[in-house]
């Protein structure tokens, strides 16, 4: 490595000191967790080769030799991958040998200075590779800060990048879930939400790059592919290498020689002694000098003093600190009575670990002693809510909003039990109480951005636009460079009739975010719903181009597209979004869709048969199979998938109309009626209509053209056809 490239560690840390608290986010490897007890991928690999050698050949003979000997595995760039994969082939069985090397770990300085930068308001976004939970561990066990931890796919969609609240992604699961991602084919690429969240990430602020060597495929493609796009990173990548005279990783050294302008190397001793530099150029007080923390944390702050390493206590910032807290021990905090306190912090770092029944037991043991403790009452209802969350326990959520209750009446000043009830009431639609919730909270937090956000999104729910618009106003006023805001500011205006100050607002955003490929989407809609029809297909178009990889626009455009007649247009999005997702069947059914509409019914028949192969239980996907085979001339088929989609969902209207129709072509008059009737009990009015229109279609005794054409009927056709006659039992009411 050329060291003269390599920029040295203290400007990298006065660049990121002197940045804007969201300009830049962290991305750790291993090597951070080193100090902390995790084992490095190299130390791994020599305990697995050891292995293999002590199982394949007994252990005889020359070790080292008979490792050169391995060609299948042995230095090459993928060894740790094959090896784990070959020692512990299912995926259980890599967890259980990853659970007891991660339990063990302690979270050291590096962490510990970490969580309080983050406290801090730097950092507000974590990336890490890790299957630990060092950074939340530190965050909950020195400081008393609960962050949002995103292990799974199916939530990091869900992720909002302007919340306050710190966020740690873990790219690659985490050991508590059976997830894992090891072997060389689950390493080829991340999940399509953890691509999509990083590359938007990535389009906000730059990012630093610890102990992490640059191994993982799926992670390396990624950051080439990203850094290709001049709109990512826009402080660039400031990545720490321990040894500059070293040759990098061979993907490191590609990516660096593809992009030498945007990722810069820089000399980094190790993690612990970035973050205690990074801590102090911040200017921040010593983390565990926080009363009450300390206090809850104290048997961790005598394993931190036991277990700092003789190269800790070498990097005097490290030093100087461990000394204050051994005179803080020795004094007053050394004299606090409750060691029950312990218990309340046992109960939140098992939140922390999603762990519901620990958190429950630990809690109730403290309450039982402390009754009117608002704290404590509030972590026992959010331990029932975690249990709700997980077992789908109705009774458990009600009990979780009765404890916040609890926690108010015992504290009318405590907050976070309203910001409770305010999240618990609105994700069950009741949106009176949450917004009652949220309105008595802002009283107390009135500066709180986030709540303001929340309470103006509730009034918009209940069609109280202008108290939603007089708060996203006052957020404007302050943040006049928040896209988004600009979004829901617009979305408001046309709410009230104001539809030229509506797209002047969608206008400023796209002037904010130029790049943002999900403000774009968020930009078409409003200029579908403002009749804006050219504007709209414009932005779909754009947002495709600026995140490609997101099948989920492409499905957002399709949609758009087909409600515009322009079924070719949403045909190209919804085969590229194939190509991408090709498991999903929700694409596949949109494809289905797609040819429908054109007249492509074979196509539309293969691709309903793909999609409903993958999802064979998923209503729509039935009932679009039902109106594709009543359009290919198979009502046999087509019946069959409407009762099943009927089966599954029987309050939804769209399949008991096709099968309305298709008994109507058919003539099977007590099908029809019991259809009719079905409709009726969910909505009166659409049964009405549906009866007018059939009646009109089929009423006159012609025999049906086939489905979908127009003109059934005639005023010159005979009135006395079996046809007419049910329609005019109907409209008599019905009696025989």
């Amino acid at each position: 490595m050329d060291s003269a490239r390599v920029l040295p560690q203290d400007q990298v840390v006065r660049l990121v000191a002197q940045a804007d608290a969201r300009e830049f986010s962290l991305f750790l490897g291993a090597g951070a967790s080193r100090s902390s007890g995790v084992p490095l991928a190299s130390e791994l690999i020599a305990e697995w080769r050891r292995t293999a050698f002590e199982e394949q050949a007994g252990g005889a003979g020359d070790f080292e030799a008979w490792c050169k000997l391995q060609t299948g595995w042995y230095e090459k760039p993928t060894e740790y991958s094959d090896l784990f994969e070959l020692l512990y082939p299912d995926e259980r069985a890599r967890q259980k040998f990853i659970e007891p090397k991660i339990e063990a770990a302690f979270p050291a300085w590096g962490y510990l200075y970490l969580a309080n930068i983050i406290r801090a308001g730097h950092f507000n976004l974590v990336f890490t590779t890790n299957f630990d939970d060092l950074v939340n561990e530190a965050l909950t066990r020195f400081i008393g800060y609960n962050a949002v931890v995103c292990a799974a796919d199916s939530e990091v969609g869900s992720i909002n990048a302007s919340t306050a609240r710190a966020k740690i992604i873990k790219l690659h699961g985490d050991y508590l879930f059976k997830k894992l991602k090891n072997t060389v084919d689950e390493l080829a690429r991340l999940t399509a939400n953890m691509e999509r969240k990083f590359a938007e990430f990535a389009r906000q602020c730059g990012m630093v790059v610890l102990g992490y060597a640059g191994a993982d495929q799926s992670i390396m493609e990624l950051l080439d592919a990203l850094l290709k796009d001049p709109e990512t990173f826009p402080r660039g990548i400031y990545w720490g290498v321990h040894d500059p005279d070293r040759k990098p990783p061979e993907a490191l050294a590609r990516l660096l020689a593809a992009h030498p302008k945007r990722l810069f190397l820089f000399r980094c001793e190790d993690f612990d002694a970035f973050m205690a530099l990074l801590h102090d150029k911040l200017g921040l007080p010593a983390p565990l000098t926080i009363a009450e923390p300390l206090k809850s944390a104290r048997a961790s702050v005598d394993r931190l003093l036991a277990e700092t390493t003789e190269r800790q206590r070498a990097n005097t910032m490290i030093q100087a600190h461990a000394e204050h807290l051994k005179e803080q021990l020795g004094g007053a905090i050394a004299q606090v009575a409750e060691t029950d306190v312990l218990e309340l912090f046992e109960a939140e770092l098992a939140l922390g670990q999603r762990d519901h029944a620990t958190a429950l037991a630990y809690a109730q043991r403290y309450a039982d002693a402390h009754p009117r403790d608002a704290r404590a009452l509030t972590i026992w209802g959010t331990a029932l809510m975690m249990r709700s969350e997980d077992s789908g326990d109705r009774d458990a959520a009600e009990a979780a909003s009765a404890k916040w209750r609890e926690a108010i009446k015992c504290d009318p000043k405590w907050t976070t039990a309203r910001y409770n009830l305010v999240r618990y009431h609105a994700q069950r639609q009741e949106y009176r109480e949450a917004i009652a919730e949220g309105e008595a909270l802002l009283e107390k937090a009135g500066r709180d951005a986030n709540l303001k956000l929340s309470l103006a999104q509730l009034y918009g729910s209940v069609s109280r636009t202008r108290e939603a618009l007089q708060l996203v106003e006052q957020l404007l006023a302050e943040d006049a460079g928040n896209a988004p805001l600009h979004l829901l500011h617009a979305a408001l205006l046309e709410q009230r009739g104001r539809p030229v100050e509506a797209l002047d607002a969608v206008e400023r955003a796209l002037q904010i975010a130029p790049a943002n490929a999900w403000l774009r989407i968020q930009a078409a809609q409003c200029y579908a719903r403002l009749a804006r029809p050219l504007q709209a297909g414009s932005e779909f178009n754009q947002a495709v181009q600026l995140d490609p990889r997101n099948a989920n626009f492409r499905i957002q455009a399709a949609m758009f597209f087909l409600a515009a007649n322009q079924a070719p247009q949403a045909l190209l999005h919804l085969r590229e979004a194939a190509r991408l997702e090709p498991e999903s069947a929700e694409v596949r059914g949109w494809l289905a869709t797609a040819h429908l509409t054109m007249g492509a019914n074979a196509e539309a028949r293969r691709e309903i048969d793909a999609a409903l192969q993958l999802d064979p239980d998923e209503s729509r996907l039935l009932a679009t199979a039902g109106q594709i085979y009543a359009a290919a001339n198979d009502p046999a088929s087509a019946e069959r998938y409407l009762q099943q989609a009927i089966a599954i969902n029987p309050q939804v209207i769209p399949p008991n109309v096709l099968l309305a129709q298709l008994y109507a072509r058919s003539q099977r008059w007590d099908r029809l009626n019991e259809t009719l009737q079905r409709i009726a009990a969910i909505d009166p009015q659409a049964a009405r209509m549906l009866q007018q229109q059939l009646q009109a279609q089929f009423g006159g005794g012609m025999q049906p053209a086939p489905y979908g054409a127009p003109g059934y009927g005639g005023a010159n056709a005979p009135a006395s056809t079996p046809a007419q006659r049910f329609f005019d039992w109907l409209g008599g009411g019905g009696q025989r």
